[in-house]
């Protein structure tokens, strides 16, 4: 992973954040999948290109009012950018504040992102790019008890 990977995958949740879909598309390759996990649709899902795209932020903002895409972290996992990610927003028609824990591994190329694919928890997400991860990353970022969804007070 190099300086450059990690700046474009911020750029990307930064125009996303801004409502900027066609700013974060920049960064993607018109061929990306993106791979959802069944967290936020029944089955997994691959979205293809920057329609597929669209589509996956449709989802968040036709539910959700002031959608955010924050990191937390963001790790080197060799050949890929994995970012751990907290969605959030309002859900819309209502004054609840909602947020979902989630993990994102970028898979990048010629500085265009080609795959993204969705995780539940940071240890599916090494175990999917099959690299050791730092001892600092192991932890999971959802419990498995209270499910992804988490209402803020």
């Amino acid at each position: 992973m190099s300086d450059t990977d990690v700046q474009l995958a911020q750029q990307a949740y930064a125009a996303f954040n801004r409502g900027d879909v066609d700013g974060a598309l920049q960064h993607l390759d018109p061929n990306i999948q993106w791979r959802m996990s069944d967290q936020f649709t029944r089955t997994t899902r691959v979205f293809h290109g920057h329609a597929g795209v669209r589509e996956v932020f449709a989802m968040f903002t036709d539910v959700l009012d002031e959608f955010r895409a924050e990191v937390k972290t963001m790790h080197d996992a060799g050949t890929a950018v994995i970012a751990e990610v907290q969605i959030g927003g309002v859900l819309r028609g209502t004054t609840d504040p909602v947020s979902y824990d989630l993990v994102q591994v970028w898979t990048i190329r010629d500085r265009q992102a080609v795959s993204l694919d969705v995780y539940a928890t940071l240890e599916e997400a090494w175990s999917a790019v099959s690299t050791t991860p730092p001892d600092s990353s192991s932890a999971a970022i959802s419990d498995s008890e209270t499910g992804r969804l988490n209402r803020n007070p």
